[in-house]
C-alpha cells in the first residue's frame, strides 16, 4: 500500500524534507488525507500473492505463497532490493516464504532458466509497533502507554507557523518534546525532524538554545518579558507577534537534550542530511554551554546552575531572594553548583554528537567530543559519585548554607539518577543506582506508591511555593523515574526487577481510567480522627429531592419528571469521610433539602441554628443547578455568624465551592480546591446525576457559632443543599493520589522505552534500524508465546519477532526479522537452564557465546543477516 499526503495549507512544512513516509498510527496523529493506491504489477505466468491483507499489505513474518504456470526460479526482493527468499518452482506448485526484509513495497519475480525476467508480483510490507504476550498484561500497558501520550498535553502533535512555515513539536517545551519523541517516535512518522528544526532555526547567535515556545501571550508586557529580560532570555517570534520564544534563565539542561533530540530524531528518520546540517549548532550548543559563565563551572569544569531539585527549574526560596524570582539567576550573585544531571547528560549527548559526526564523515571533530564526553562523566564521578549514587548537588562556594529544615541533602537520590543509568556510567555505578531504588522501596512510607522518587527524600523547607513535600518534584512519584530504572535494570541484569516496575505501571494506569498519570504524591498525607455534628435543615428544608412531589407548599426537585435525585440514599450517610444526616422525603412531608435563589429568587436567605457549637471545620453536602461547564458563577455566600458578634463570610462560585447536579464531572476539578463529588447516581432519564460536598475552615474555632446564613445571588442558578456537618478537627479534603506538573506525555514515553529496549529487547545501535541488538528478556516474566514488532514509522526501519518458551522440550524459540542489515541476538535464558545444549539457526548449528549480568544469563550470537529466520536454544 502506498500512500501520498494531500497538503491543504499553503505553507512549508518544517521537517519534510523527502516524501513523508506514513503508517495508520501517524495518519491518526495528524488527520491528514490520504490516497491508497496497491501498485500490484500483473503477470499471467505468476499467480497473485496469496496470505494478504484486502488492502495488499502484510505484516513482517506474514505467511505468504504463490504458484506459477511454467518452471523457474522464484525470488523474494524487499524494498532495499536485496533478495532474501530464492527457491526453484515446478508448475503448479506453490511456494512459501515469511514475509521479511525491507519494509515498503516488495518484489516476486519468477525468472526463466536462463535467468531472464519471466512475470513478477507486488505486496507492500507494512510495520507497526506492537506487543501481543499470551497473558495481555504488556499488551495493555503499550494500549495505556500510547493513549496516554495521544491525548494528554498536546495529543499527537502541537503546530505553529512562523515566517510562512509550519513547525510540529510534541509539547511546547524543548525539553518535554525531547522526552515525549523517546516513545512517540515509535508510532508517528510525519515532520518528525520539525520540532529540533524549531529550535535550530532560532538559536541564539553565541549559541544557546531556547526551551520553549509561548503562545496565545498578549503583544503587551507580561511576567516572563519582565523576569526573562536581563540576559535575553525571551525575544519575540518573527511573523508572530503573540509568541515569545523563552530560556528559563537557571535551567542548564537545555542544550543537550537539543542534541539528544537530533540524535533520536535522525535515528528514527535514517536522514543522513538532515542531520548532518544541524551538526555545526549543535557544537555551537556545546560551546555555549561550557563557556559561558552562566552556564560552565571553572572552578569544577562542569556544567553549572542554581539551586534546583535536580533538572528543574525553581530555585530554593533563598537563592530566589537573591536572584528575584526562583527562576531567575544573576551572574555576580547566584549560588551556582554543579548538578550531577547536566552533566552526565552531556556527556551523553556528546557521545551522540561523536556518534552523528562519525556518521559524515567528520572524524577528527568526533574523536574531539567523544574526548570531552569522557573528561565530563570523570569530572563529575570524582565530585558528585558518593559510594551508592550522584549526590543532588555541589556548590561551588563550600561555605554556602541553606535552611531546608532537617533535610539530609547528602542522603538524597534524585531524579536524574535513574537517568544516568542509560548516560555511559559504569555498569558497578548501575548496579548501586539500582540497589538504592531498591532500598527505597525498603524505607518509603507505607502509602507511598512506588521507590520512583524525583527526589526522596524530599526536602522539609525551602522549596514549599513550588512544590510541596511529598509533591510534583520535591517527593512525588513519578513513571519517568519508573521507565529511566525500568531500562537500566533490564540493561544491568535485574530484568525480574524491571519487568516487576513495568507490570506495577500497568496497574497505576489501569486504576486511573486508563491513562497513567504525570506523578503521584509519594506520602498520603495522615487522617486525623473527627467527630462531626449534623446540623438539621428540617427548619428550613423547603424541597423535594424528587421532580414529581405532590406536597403542598414544596418546591419540586429542578429537572422534568423523573430526572431528580430520587435515588439519592436518605439518613446518616459518610461521604467524603464526612458524616451527614440527609432527610427522608418521606417522613419529612417532601421537605428533604433547601433550594435557593434561581429565576424569581422563591427563596433568597435561610439561617440554620448551630446549637452554639464550636468548631474547627465546617462541611456543606450540596449542588447547584444551571451553569453548565462555566466555572466562576456566583452562586450566592455562606456566612457563620458566631456568639461573639464576629462573623465569617464564604462566597460560592461554580468549579471551586459548587457543581453542578445534572451531568457532574471528576471529583477533583483543581489540586487546591476543596470540593469533591460526594455521590454519583441515576434516576429514571440519565445515568449521570450528583452531588458535593465542599468544607473550609472555622476563623474562630474557640468562639461558638450561633448559626450559619445562606445568601443565594442573583442568578438564574440555584443552589441546593442537603446537608450541613461541624467538625471538632481541622479542615479534611479527601486528596488524589495524583500530584501535579509533569507532562502525562514525557512519563508515558519512558516507559514504553523501558518496554520497547528493556523487555521486548530491541535496540537500534545506529539509524532506521539498521544495525541492531535483540535482547528478548521475556524470561524475566511467565510468558510462554509473544508477538513484537519495533518500528521507526518515519524510516519504515523495524525488527520483528515471535518469542516461544516450551518448558517440556526445554527450548526457546525466536523467530525474527528485520528491516536493516545485521545485528546481534542476547537471549535471556530461564533461571532452570542449567547448561546450553545447543543453538541452531534454521535447524543448523550456530556458532554462539555465553554471557553472564549480574544475575541474568544471555546466549549471545551474531546474526549476519536480519532476513527471516527462526534461532532455537535447546538447554538442559
Amino acid at each position: 500500500m502506498l500512500f501520498r499526503r494531500v497538503d491543504y495549507l499553503p505553507l512549508r512544512w518544517k521537517g519534510a524534507m523527502r516524501p513523508v513516509k506514513m503508517d495508520l498510527a501517524s495518519f491518526f496523529l495528524v488527520g491528514l488525507v490520504v490516497i491508497m493506491n496497491n501498485g500490484d504489477s500483473a503477470g499471467s505466468d505468476l499467480g497473485s500473492v496469496e496470505g494478504l491483507c484486502l488492502n495488499g499489505t502484510v505484516e513482517p513474518l506474514g505467511p505468504l505463497s504463490v504458484t506459477a504456470k511454467r518452471p523457474g526460479e522464484i525470488q523474494i526482493l524487499d524494498a532495499a532490493l536485496r533478495c532474501y527468499h530464492q527457491t526453484h518452482i515446478e508448475p503448479g506448485r506453490q511456494v512459501c516464504w515469511l514475509a521479511g526484509g525491507a519494509a515498503g513495497r516488495q518484489v516476486v519475480r519468477l525468472r526463466d532458466q536462463a535467468g531472464g525476467l519471466v512475470a513478477e508480483r507486488m505486496f507492500r510490507l507494512v510495520a507497526k509497533t506492537n506487543v501481543v504476550d499470551g497473558s495481555g498484561r504488556m499488551t495493555r500497558l503499550l494500549r495505556v502507554l500510547l493513549t496516554t501520550m495521544l491525548q494528554s498535553e498536546g495529543g499527537g502533535g502541537e503546530f505553529i507557523s512562523i515566517n510562512d512555515t509550519m513547525y510540529k513539536f510534541y509539547i511546547c517545551w524543548l525539553r518535554d518534546h525531547v522526552h515525549a519523541l523517546k516513545g512517540l517516535r515509535y508510532f508517528d512518522g510525519v515532520l518528525l525532524p520539525s520540532g529540533i528544526d524549531l529550535y535550530a532555526d532560532f538559536q541564539r547567535a553565541d549559541g544557546m538554545i531556547w526551551d520553549r515556545v509561548g503562545r496565545g501571550l498578549w503583544p503587551y508586557q507580561t511576567w516572563r518579558d519582565h523576569e526573562f529580560a536581563d540576559g535575553g532570555f525571551i525575544r519575540t517570534v518573527p511573523g508572530n507577534p503573540q509568541a515569545r520564544l523563552e530560556r528559563i534563565p537557571v535551567e542548564n539542561d537545555v542544550e543537550y537534550l537539543f542534541i539528544e533530540g537530533l540524535y533520536l530524531t535522525w535515528q528514527a528518520t535514517g536522514d543522513d542530511a538532515w542531520m548532518g546540517s544541524l551538526l555545526d549548532r549543535a557544537i555551537r550548543a556545546v560551546g555555549y554551554a561550557t563557556s559561558d559563565p552562566c552556564r560552565w563551572s571553572s572552578k569544577f569544569e562542569l556544567l553549572k546552575r542554581g539551586y534546583t531539585i535536580d533538572t528543574w527549574d525553581f530555585q530554593h526560596e533563598e537563592d530566589a531572594a537573591i536572584g528575584g524570582s526562583a527562576m531567575r539567576i544573576d551572574p555576580q550573585r547566584t549560588r551556582f553548583g554543579v548538578m550531577h544531571g547536566d552533566n552526565t547528560g552531556m556527556a551523553a549527548a556528546l557521545g551522540y554528537l561523536a556518534e552523528m559526526l562519525m556518521a559524515v564523515g567528520r572524524r577528527t571533530e568526533a574523536h574531539t567530543f567523544q574526548d570531552l564526553s569522557r573528561k565530563l562523566m570523570r569530572r563529575v564521578v570524582a565530585l558528585a559519585w558518593n559510594g551508592d549514587f550522584f549526590t543532588h548537588f555541589v556548590d561551588e562556594n563550600p561555605g554556602v548554607k541553606r535552611d531546608v529544615g532537617g533535610t539530609r541533602t547528602a542522603e538524597q537520590i534524585t531524579l536524574s539518577n535513574a537517568y544516568a543509568l542509560g548516560r555511559g556510567i559504569t555498569h558497578d555505578q548501575a548496579v548501586k543506582i539500582i540497589r538504592s531504588y531498591q532500598q527505597v522501596r525498603q524505607r518509603m512510607p507505607a502509602s507511598s506508591p512506588g521507590e520512583f522518587y524525583n527526589c526522596y527524600p524530599p526536602f522539609e523547607k525551602g522549596f514549599e511555593n513550588n512544590s510541596p513535600r511529598w509533591e510534583y518534584m520535591n517527593g512525588g512519584v513519578s513513571p519517568i523515574v519508573a521507565g529511566e530504572l525500568a531500562r537500566g535494570a533490564f540493561q544491568h541484569g535485574f530484568a525480574s526487577y524491571g519487568a516487576d516496575i513495568l507490570n506495577r505501571m500497568l496497574n497505576w494506569a489501569e486504576a486511573h481510567g486508563g491513562m497513567l498519570p504525570c506523578c503521584l504524591k509519594g506520602k498520603m498525607p495522615d487522617s486525623v480522627a473527627a467527630n462531626y455534628h449534623p446540623l438539621d435543615l428540617r427548619p428550613v428544608a423547603n424541597a423535594d429531592f424528587r421532580a414529581d412531589s405532590q406536597h403542598t407548599g414544596v418546591l419540586p426537585w429542578l429537572g422534568e419528571t423523573g430526572n431528580d435525585l430520587a435515588q439519592i440514599p436518605t439518613g446518616r450517610q459518610r461521604l467524603n469521610g464526612v458524616d451527614f444526616d440527609i432527610i427522608d422525603p418521606d417522613r419529612s412531608a417532601g421537605r428533604s433539602c433547601l433550594i435557593l435563589g434561581g429565576v424569581g429568587r422563591v427563596h433568597q436567605r435561610a439561617c440554620v441554628a448551630s446549637d452554639r457549637q464550636t468548631a474547627q471545620s465546617i462541611y456543606l453536602l450540596h449542588a447547584c443547578s444551571n451553569v453548565g461547564t462555566e466555572a466562576g458563577v456566583l452562586v450566592g455566600w455562606l456566612t457563620l455568624h458566631y456568639t461573639n458578634g464576629t462573623h465569617q463570610t464564604r462566597y460560592i462560585q461554580t468549579g471551586r465551592e459548587v457543581g453542578s447536579w445534572f451531568m457532574p464531572g471528576d471529583s477533583e476539578p483543581g489540586r487546591n480546591h476543596a470540593l469533591r463529588l460526594a455521590w454519583r447516581g441515576a434516576n429514571a432519564k440519565f445515568k449521570n446525576v450528583g452531588v458535593y460536598t465542599w468544607g473550609m475552615a472555622v476563623d474562630h474555632p474557640e468562639a461558638a457559632l450561633e448559626r450559619v446564613e445562606f445568601t443565594a445571588a442573583e442568578s438564574a442558578t440555584r443552589w441546593m443543599v442537603l446537608g450541613l456537618t461541624l467538625s471538632d478537627q481541622p479542615l479534611q479534603v479527601p486528596v488524589s493520589e495524583v500530584s501535579y506538573g509533569i507532562p502525562a506525555k514525557w512519563g508515558a514515553a519512558a516507559v514504553v522505552r523501558a518496554l520497547m529496549e528493556g523487555l521486548v529487547g530491541v535496540t537500534d545501535r545506529a539509524r532506521a534500524m539498521d544495525v541492531v541488538e535483540l535482547a528478548p528478556r521475556w524470561a524475566a516474566t511467565d510468558e510462554t508465546y509473544v508477538d513484537a514488532t519495533a518500528a521507526w514509522p518515519a524510516s519504515e526501519g523495524y525488527v520483528a519477532y515471535q518469542y516461544r518458551y516450551d518448558r517440556p522440550a526445554k527450548m526457546i524459540e525466536v523467530l525474527l526479522t528485520g528491516s536493516g542489515q545485521c545485528g546481534t541476538l542476547k537471549l535471556l535464558l530461564l533461571p532452570e537452564a542449567a547448561t546450553v545444549r545447543r543453538v541452531l539457526v534454521d535447524d543448523s548449528p550456530a556458532a554462539y557465546t555465553g554471557q553472564r549480568i549480574e544475575n541474568s544469563r544471555y546466549v549471545f550470537l551474531v546474526l549476519p543477516t536480519l532476513s527471516p529466520q527462526r534461532v532455537r536454544v535447546e538447554y538442559g
